[in-house]
């Protein structure tokens, strides 16, 4: 997991979650499954140094994965807005936190991609909010104050 407190903290305001949960939320966070790698272990007394061995190396491959691949504002937006404007992955439907997330980063890394990606973010909530999504829910009344506030905060130049 690797977290951006820059897209996260002006957020903290707006945010239902308690102090705790917010600070623990990452701005990108993968299984070992996402990365191809093994995802659950089980250690058994018989086998402890070689399975214990094999987690500590595992955890290892896939953090390096990941610090690698974001060591930046701009690695995170290329590694997950450009897929969603070029249609090759799509957004999340659960949730709410990636929303205010993407829009800043896009803010902040990007300004000339803002619309696009605020169209396709605000469809997105749209259709999570018809179908009730709890997550969504507790923003939907705020969304367009929420948004405002973050754009006077991130000005584009």
């Amino acid at each position: 997991m690797v977290r951006f407190d820059v897209l996260l903290k002006w957020f903290e305001p707006y945010n239902v979650k308690s102090p705790q949960d917010q600070q623990d939320n990452p701005s990108v966070g993968f299984t070992g499954n996402m990365l191809g790698r093994q995802d659950k272990f089980t250690i058994s007394e018989a086998n402890l140094e070689c399975e214990y061995s094999k987690l500590c190396g595992t955890l290892a491959d896939c953090s390096g994965i990941v610090f690698q691949s974001y060591t930046s504002l701009h690695d995170m937006f290329e590694h997950e807005i450009i897929p969603r404007l070029e249609g090759k992955r799509a957004l999340p439907d659960v949730g709410a936190d990636w929303a205010f997330e993407y829009l800043t980063l896009t803010r902040i890394e990007s300004p000339e991609d803002y619309p696009a990606v605020k169209e396709l973010v605000l469809a997105q909530v749209h259709k999570m909010a018809e179908r009730h999504e709890p997550n969504i829910m507790d923003y939907f009344p705020r969304l367009y104050e929420i948004i405002s506030v973050m754009e006077q905060t991130f000005p584009t130049k």
